[in-house]
């Protein structure tokens, strides 16, 4: 499956799971063409993969969230879920978790900051 993260809300606690399709990851990172992600995207529905993922997250309480449909929601309590700025965050916190060398950390500290200067642009203009 392509990607699946899960995350609660950071005012009310709810749980989300969102989908990111792989048509949606190629053509935002531009690694491979989006027609290849559709292909294969499509094979998962095919054979039922998302649908059980999508069942399993609803079952246990979570709010499904397909990313090629929306990439922003708001909350029932009012706070506004930018999915990617906080998916790029928990990628970013998991390298220099997983890194120890310094070259590697410096520039993690970097990429946060910038993440922090796009989270207020995006802030500024809601």
């Amino acid at each position: 499956m392509a990607l699946l993260f899960t995350f609660p809300c950071g005012s009310c606690g709810r749980r989300y799971s969102v989908y990111y399709p792989k048509a949606l990851l190629y053509e935002l990172s531009g690694t491979a063409p989006r027609e290849m992600g559709l292909a294969e995207d499509e094979e998962e529905r095919r054979t039922g993969a998302i649908d059980a993922a999508k069942g399993a997250a609803e079952q246990t309480g979570n709010i499904w969230i397909d990313a090629s449909v929306e990439l922003e929601r708001v909350c029932e309590c009012g706070k506004k879920l930018d999915f990617i700025v906080q998916e790029l965050g928990r990628e970013v916190n998991t390298i220099g978790s997983k890194s120890s060398d310094v070259p590697i950390v410096e520039q993690v500290v970097e990429v946060k900051e910038e993440l922090e200067r796009i989270r207020e642009q995006v802030q500024n203009i809601e």
